[in-house]
């Protein structure tokens, strides 16, 4: 029986009489082998294609089945898990290269934790010279073989395995490795089921690595967007009012939650005796915080703000010092610490190239601090120092400020109200002998001290409103404006005629600009016009009390006048009232010229 030159087998026939066949039975029998060898060939094809048709319909399911998971854990259970079954092992694993090692990933089969991890050099196993050339490895019997890994062997008691390589093009990534077959040896057919496996693993793990990248990179970004808005939000509180406190408290809070940690603290060095103490914490005992105070020899932080360096320790368990035996503080510390946490990021507070103290980070498990968490934490130190910078800047320009204002006050008395008094303390003086001299002259000297006192009197209640900037609001326009008007006629001669035409409440910034524009004009007046009076005119035009559509105040004086259209920088009290003007959206105008004197006008329109 014969098929394409190939004998696959023999047709016999028997006869009990001796001789009888005969040339032409000869030939009908082998018409008879030749159509049984066809049949016998297709019988084979049809069996091996139907075989084929269900190995591709099994392949096909497990493609399906180990590309349709991303998670690489998963991928490689289940390749494991399928080539012990398509091969019918008794255990699968699956190494992938690390270096110059195969370190076995995943394992199926009885023992399958015992072996996790396991590091299989490549240069000093058959598995591991076979992954570098791509080829695959089946040995029957490992005890007839050289050049294997006798440890794993060993400890494995492995009798017979079949290796194939992992290769993404020309890369290699690891091996397949089936053994001990349940039942016989290792064969081509089982070599070819695990090498169209093999393919299917390599999509798989390829596609569940990219899936892995691009989950990382989407980690990254989310966290880098948090990160943003976090250091954004600092930035905020920074520009804020709020008390130094507060800052830090939300610096430090950002600074953990960001860091992926549940506790943290600020710590602020004392100079004079060397004590760290907690300023702002988070996940810290109310307890621990209050009565927690540690000598800066706490090695970790004594380091990181000693020698302004961060320092990072990923597991401290042994690293908390002995300062603290018989330290009742201290040992309540080292207790805290060692119960909940293994790790720790300190990082110094320098200020202006001054150790303040520095931010400590302590982490519940074991961790490896990359160099991107060390600079972020540095970042959060760096918002901290410029936090405490600007704090001590504001209370800098506070002390100036109030200095500042006391000597303004100060000259303010000294030019204004006491030279007041002391022209009313002279004109009493001398009125006894003039009103006995002349009793008319000394009702002109009386009504003249009337004057001065009164004008000394709203002098100080001008004085009193700078102090206390809310009467501004409170008080209306009108009073306001009268007292302007009597301080300056008291203070300079200069008689200041004030008419208010109509009475409306008006919003609180119009008022103040309103006021201090009148209270600049009325000193330029007073200072520099030479004028022997002045007018101050408000007309407000209003359809009801509280509904005020125009607002006009007009100041004029019969003094030198000046030329309007040369104003020059040296003339900042314009400047500064047109800009008052311009800030709540009202009108300034400015008519005047040399030798007959000044009106300033500023209109104010409800839109």
């Amino acid at each position: 029986m014969i098929v394409k030159d190939r004998v696959i087998g023999a047709l016999t026939i028997d006869h009990s009489e001796p001789g009888y066949y005969i040339h032409r039975h000869a030939e009908l029998g082998m018409a008879f082998a030749n159509q049984a060898a066809v049949e016998f060939e297709n019988a084979r094809l049809y069996n091996e294609t139907l075989k084929r048709a269900d190995e591709m319909k099994t392949m096909f399911s497990v493609q399906q089945a180990i590309t349709s998971r991303l998670e690489i854990d998963a991928v490689l259970k289940l390749i494991a898990d399928e080539a012990k079954r398509l091969t019918f092992s008794e255990r699968t694993a699956v190494f992938l290269l690390e270096g110059n090692d195969l370190v076995l990933s995943v394992f199926s089969g009885k023992d399958s934790r015992s072996f996790l991890g396991y590091r299989l050099p490549v240069d000093k196993s058959a598995m591991g010279k076979a992954l570098m050339s791509g080829r695959t490895v089946t040995v029957n019997n490992t005890k007839d073989t050289l050049n294997l890994y006798a440890d794993l062997e060993e400890k494995a008691d492995v009798k017979s395995f079949l290796s194939i390589p992992l290769m993404a093009g020309n890369k290699p990534i690891g091996t397949i490795t089936v053994v001990d077959k349940l039942s016989g040896k290792f064969t081509g057919e089982d070599e070819h089921i695990l090498g169209m496996l093999g393919s299917i693993a390599v999509i798989g793990l390829e596609n569940a690595r990219l899936y892995q990248e691009e989950k990382r990179r989407h980690l990254e970004d989310e966290q880098r967007r948090h990160v943003a808005e976090g250091l954004r939000d600092i930035l905020a509180i920074l520009n804020s009012n709020r008390p130094l406190g507060d800052i830090l408290d939300f610096i430090i809070n950002q600074a953990v939650r960001l860091m992926g940690t549940n506790a943290g603290a600020l710590y602020r060095l004392q100079k004079d005796d060397g004590i760290l103490n907690i300023e702002a914490s988070v996940g810290m005992p109310e307890g621990f915080i209050s009565d927690m105070s540690i000598r800066a020899g706490f090695d970790f932080i004594q380091h990181a703000i000693i020698h302004r360096e961060p320092i990072a320790v990923p597991d401290f368990k042994g690293h908390v010092p002995e300062v603290f035996v018989g330290d009742s503080s201290g040992e309540r510390h080292r207790y805290w610490l060692l119960k909940n946490f293994s790790a720790f990021l300190a990082v110094p507070i320098v200020c202006d190239d001054e150790l303040y103290g520095g931010i400590v980070l302590f982490y519940p498990d074991t961790h490896d601090f990359t160099r991107g968490e060390i600079d972020l934490a540095i970042s959060f130190t760096d918002q901290a120092a410029l936090a405490i910078d600007n704090a001590r800047l504001r209370a800098q320009a506070e002390e100036i400020a109030i200095s500042t204002e006391r000597s303004r006050l100060a000259r303010e008395l000294h030019d204004a109200v006491t030279q007041t008094l002391f022209s009313a303390s002279l004109i009493a003086d001398v009125l006894p002998k003039i009103w006995e001299r002349s009793q008319e002259e000394g009702r002109k000297r009386l009504d003249e001290l009337r004057q001065l006192t009164r004008g000394a009197l709203a002098e100080m209640r001008t004085l009193l409103l700078e102090l206390r900037p809310a009467t501004l609001v409170e008080s209306g326009l009108k009073e306001l404006l009268q007292q302007l008007a009597i301080a300056v006629t008291g203070r300079a001669r200069i008689p200041i005629s004030l008419e208010v035409r109509g009475e409306a409440v008006l919003e609180p910034d119009v008022k103040i600009v309103f006021y201090r524009i009148a209270q600049e004009a009325l000193n330029n007046i007073s200072k520099h016009s030479g004028a022997s009076k002045a007018d101050v005119i408000l007309t407000s035009r209003c359809s009801g009390p509280d509904s005020c559509q125009e607002i006009e105040l007009c100041i004029r004086d019969n003094g030198y006048g000046f030329d309007a259209g040369n104003v020059t920088a040296e003339h900042l009290g314009l400047h500064i009232m047109r800009e008052r003007a311009e800030a709540v959206g009202a009108e300034f105008i400015v008519d005047s010229a040399e030798g007959r004197g000044t009106d300033i006008s500023v209109r104010w329109r409800k839109k």
